[in-house]
């Protein structure tokens, strides 16, 4: 699906080496974006689990996970949704 979204396999070195301004960075994919869901996604999903299963955090750091959570989740939304986007196209 990547490949078909970007056109990875179209571009030829070739022709990049001869003419790059003819293309845009779209043509390659953002990997940035593909790299950073993910961890994103894996952060907030353990973050419930560390706080209920953590005696340490639970007593001493709550606050320190709690704000690190908020700072996981604001961090997803937007990422959420340019990934969706890129995804499936809004016109």
């Amino acid at each position: 699906m990547v490949s078909r979204r970007y056109s990875y396999n179209s571009i030829s070195i070739d022709d990049y080496l001869t003419n790059p301004q003819k293309y845009k960075a779209k043509d390659f994919g953002d990997l940035d974006l593909q790299g950073i869901y993910p961890i994103l996604v894996a952060s907030c999903i353990m973050l419930t689990p560390i706080l209920n299963w953590s005696v340490e955090i639970r007593e001493h750091a709550r606050a320190i996970a709690v704000y690190w959570g908020l700072l996981m989740f604001t961090a997803l939304v937007p990422t959420l949704v340019k990934f969706l986007k890129e995804i499936i196209p809004i016109h």
